[in-house]
């Protein structure tokens, strides 16, 4: 390449970058849960939106377990050392944390701040609202948090000889954060942000550059405040910025000040590319953010209307919207007689532009409900806007009765929403959110509903959407203790009993990937809503009751996959995991694909519509191998590996890929030459299970011809061979009374008429490559596990194919691998059943089976 050429290829590529740098600097974010502990009964988002609508004053007088309110109140605010105000928003607990669940010895967890306790709680609160699960929040997760005072350490080292290392890592602010991110296991950016009631916006608007930045994929934010002691109240007194009537009256003539308030508000966020490419839910969008400082103005504390205005022009040009475009401010709105005239004049300066009476800016502030949370104010009217836009509803802004005198009402397109009113558009909700600091840190953020989430999923040839019906999931519960999981189940009932257009399906789909599953277990398999609130009720109260199981999970217990050999496969099999999960559905496709390099007719189209082709040797083999790998690699894409493999006859060619013994292009085109093999024998032979003892088997067996013992199970003993030697042999054990059941197959495997294909068979296989396996692979010709260093060849297939499976070696083998956990891939609940029967010590653990009933699921 010339020297001009290259230039110009470093030209093009740099303009590239630049073209990627510009887009990822306003990169949209999705807001993709919420979590929340306000005040009174606000413990959820949708308790906190029932308060809202509600028009609740959260706001109460002081209770008598955080200070004595007689013995610091003096109405005189000039009063040394005292507060003229008895009212504030107040948690009705903060020293309710569960310290055990994150890891607190009961001895640290007295010295932890109830703000560090918190935000704990409702991080995690927000990370599981998310669906995000343990593997995804690894990957790169950054925690910020907006916090302002440390009240709790300061009383904690009121006497120097309670010094202890705990008060450090209890209450300092970089604990706040660092200790959640800790207990996660997170390595993106940990922040906490003090720039006093702007705290947790200043917060956010650093987690939204982070992720466009891509300093990190995934991104918790709060704020948090609680009043644990009497002194900060009495200094703000001083500053007399408190209200005396103990109301926000945030833009009217009474307004007097603020009431302060606690609580913990935290969001989890991602880039709106990567949220909705995933299928997160998406409850809002970022359009832009900025911060400012009021600079040098007429007090260190006094609020600025030019800066005000600055940072709401940056946020809207960075949201790239015109000021007409925002139908609603949440207003920093703290009630002052100074703050809300300029706060009020300066949005309308900006956000008026455009406007007339008939579209007039609309504003309210959550601290006429809450009061002002500081460092936690802004998050609350973060959470509080996105909850509106769900909604549809504006809520009221309380104790708006007499406009402010102060500010320019007639003049400038503003409405306080005094009552209650419908978003005043149904397409495009577009707020605006403010928080200023009172040490001149200023930010603002605009929100946009999020774009309607919409999505196909393609069926598999021949297959129709399933019919509706009562659908049977497992919902699992789970906990680190019993009680725990009672509390959990009495949630789960409430949540369903409050909501009863909730789909039980997908509720327990989320309960079973979007949760961390600990140590204490329960799992009903509900029914209808009515069976599911039943069993949950059970398992809340402790009862024992038909579709209840509990129990206590082994830390890092070893799991088996075994694979189920032929006479399993049903007519749709697989059709609801082909049509909601995308890996066994992509997998599917490929075994469909490979296989036709060697066959005519689609696989896929033989399993879903026509069982009497796939009762046929020659597509049941294939079938059942694509179902048994699609089956693997779903559970490996969820994080779920064995640790050791078999399969019982056709399975062990599926147990053989997953060991690493044989390539899955490779056993493709064994299982077809395989399948045509013994498909183009003639199909006279016939097998059946003998429930009797070893040796009336073995007489049955030697005493007509051409019989074998195709595989002993156990619970019983498979025979096979020409079919009137079956028929013959199952007519005399019916006259001793003994049971048999004819296996549904077309061919007599591992028996004597097989023996045409074997040398054939034997000399396809040997052009194929095997190499070790890397999990260990339990062989069902001798029942124990192949060496380390085992290389299969055409002689170790042909026995497999020919001799008897022993399959109930094979499972006490497990033994010696010290399973505690067996699990089945394939259509049908065919071996776990048998599995159990065998080894005693299986009991003890999870036989988990798919069932043609259960959709096909694991």
């Amino acid at each position: 390449m010339s020297p001009a050429k290259e230039a110009l290829a470093k030209i093009r590529e740099l303009k590239q970058k630049l073209a990627e740098a510009e887009r990822g600097s306003n990169e949209q974010i999705a807001i993709v849960s919420t979590a929340c502990r306000f005040p009174k009964s606000s413990d959820t988002p949708e308790k906190f939106w029932e308060s809202l609508i509600n028009k609740a004053d959260e706001t109460s007088e002081v209770p008598p377990e955080r200070w004595d309110r007689d013995a610091y109140f003096d109405e005189d605010p000039e009063a040394p050392g005292k507060m003229y105000t008895l009212r504030g928003s107040f948690l009705d607990t903060i020293d309710g944390m569960d310290a055990d669940f994150f890891g607190i010895s009961p001895r640290e967890a007295t010295w932890v701040d109830p703000q560090q306790r918190l935000f704990l709680e409702v991080g995690w609160e927000a990370l599981e609202r998310a669906g995000w699960a343990a593997e995804e929040v690894a990957k790169s997760t950054g925690v910020f948090v907006g916090w302002m005072h440390n009240d709790y350490q300061n009383t904690a080292t009121d006497v120097l000889r309670d010094l202890n290392p705990y008060i450090a890592t209890g209450s300092a602010g970089s604990f706040l954060c660092g200790r959640l991110s800790y207990y996660l296991g997170v390595q993106g950016p940990s922040l906490a942000v003090d720039t006093a009631c702007s705290s947790s916006l200043v917060a956010l608007h650093l987690a939204c550059q982070s992720l466009r930045q891509r300093e990190c994929e995934r991104a918790l934010v709060g704020g948090v405040n609680v009043m644990v002691s009497p002194k900060t109240t009495v200094m703000t007194c001083k500053l007399q910025a408190l209200s005396p009537n103990g109301h926000s009256r945030a833009f009217d003539a009474t307004a007097d000040g603020y009431l302060r308030g606690e609580g913990c508000g935290v969001i989890a966020l991602r880039r709106l590319s990567d949220a909705q490419k995933d299928g997160d839910p998406i409850l809002a969008v970022i359009r832009g953010s900025a911060v400012t400082h009021n600079g040098f103005s007429s007090g260190l504390t006094a609020p600025n209307p030019e800066s005000q205005k600055l940072v709401i022009r940056q946020a809207l040009e960075r949201a790239g919207l015109e000021p007409q475009e925002i139908d609603y401010l949440e207003a920093h709105g703290t009630g002052t007689e100074l703050g809300d005239p300029i706060e009020m004049n300066a949005a309308a300066s900006v956000l008026g532009q455009g406007r007339d009476k008939n579209n007039p800016l609309l504003v309210g502030s959550v601290k006429t409900n809450l009061g002002h949370l500081e460092a936690a104010a802004g998050m609350a009217g973060i959470i509080k806007t996105v909850l509106a836009m769900q909604n549809n509803r504006i809520p009221a802004h309380l104790h708006f009765e007499t406009p402010n005198p102060h500010i320019a009402w007639d003049s400038q397109p503003v409405e306080v929403v005094s009552e209650e009113r419908d978003w005043p558009r149904e397409k495009t909700k577009i707020a605006g959110v403010s928080a200023f600091g009172m040490s001149g840190t200023n930010s603002h953020f605009i929100l946009e509903a999020p774009p309607v989430q919409q999505g196909t999923v393609p069926h598999l040839t021949g297959y129709s959407p399933a019919p509706d019906r009562v659908q049977s999931p497992l919902l699992p519960l789970s906990g680190k203790s019993k009680e725990a999981v009672a509390g959990l189940a009495d949630s789960y009932c409430k949540f369903i009993q409050a909501h009863p257009d909730v789909d039980i399906a997908d509720f327990a789909y989320s309960a079973a990937v979007d949760r961390r599953h600990f140590e204490y277990r329960a799992a009903v398999v509900p029914g209808t809503r009515d069976q599911t609130i039943a069993l949950l009720e059970a398992v809340a109260n402790g009862r024992e009751t038909e579709g209840v199981y509990q129990g206590q999970a082994k830390q890092n217990p070893v799991v088996a996959w075994q694979f189920t050999g032929q006479g399993s496969q049903y007519e749709g099999m697989g059709r609801k995991l082909y049509e909601s999960e995308p890996v066994f559905r992509e997998w599917m496709d490929k075994f469909t694909s490979e296989l036709s390099k060697y066959r005519s007719g689609n696989l896929q189209k033989i399993i879903a519509t026509d069982g009497e082709q796939l009762n046929e040797t020659t597509w049941t083999q294939p079938a059942l191998f694509a179902i048994h790998l699609s089956l693997a690699e779903l559970l490996k894409s969820k994080g779920i590996y064995p640790d050791v493999v078999l399969g019982h006859s056709l399975g062990q060619y599926a147990a053989a890929c997953v060991a690493g013994m044989l390539d899955w292009k490779d056993g493709i085109r064994l299982i077809h030459e395989r399948s045509r093999l013994t498909g183009g024998l003639p199909a006279n032979g016939a097998m059946a299970a003998v429930f009797a003892d070893r040796q009336t088997v073995e007489k049955i067996v030697a005493k007509y011809s051409g019989l074998s013992i195709a595989a002993r199970n156990g619970t019983n003993t498979v025979i096979s061979g020409p079919k009137t030697s079956i028929d013959e042999a199952e007519a005399e054990l019916l006259k001793n009374e003994i049971r048999t059941r004819r296996l549904v197959t077309s061919h007599a495997f591992h028996s004597e008429l097989l023996d045409p294909i074997l040398d054939e068979f034997e000399d396809i296989v040997d052009s194929i490559s095997f190499q070790p396996g890397h999990i260990p692979l339990i062989c069902n010709v001798t029942g124990k596990a192949l060496p380390p260093d085992f290389v299969a060849d055409g002689a170790y297939w042909r026995k497999q194919l020919r001799n008897a499976v022993q399959y109930s070696e094979s499972i006490k083998s497990l033994a010696d691998h010290r399973c505690d956990i067996l699990l089945e891939l394939g259509p049908l609940p065919i071996l776990s059943r048998i599995a159990v029967a065998n080894w005693s010590g299986i009991q003890d653990s999870i036989v988990s089976t798919l069932n043609k009933d259960e959709d096909d699921s694991v």
